[in-house]
């Protein structure tokens, strides 16, 4: 029995020693297919012309908030006494 034992542990190990060589090449072979996915998804990516249109509209939707925001700042207080001047004469002319 001691021998039946002892034969199946050493079975045991055997399997234990092919399964993870197995393993290791599945998952060799699994990071290989994922990089070849990634890398695959990025070429599309690139070929897309949609996405260029997209950051082009952001861009200029962001370059549009600049020059407003450069303008208030510097036409803020100008345009404020504008319209402070024309306030105070429409005041004056209905008083």
């Amino acid at each position: 029995m001691r021998g039946v034992v002892e034969g199946l542990i050493v079975a045991w190990v055997r399997c234990q020693t092919v399964c993870r060589a197995e393993e290791e090449e599945l998952m060799k072979d699994l990071s290989v297919r994922s990089a070849v996915v990634v890398q695959a998804w990025v070429v599309a990516l690139k070929r897309r012309t949609e996405g260029a249109t997209a950051a082009e509209y952001a861009l200029l939707v962001a370059l549009i908030a600049v020059a407003i925001i450069v303008a208030v700042t510097v036409l803020g207080k100008s345009i404020a006494s504008v319209f402070t001047k024309t306030g105070s004469s429409l005041n004056s002319a209905t008083s």
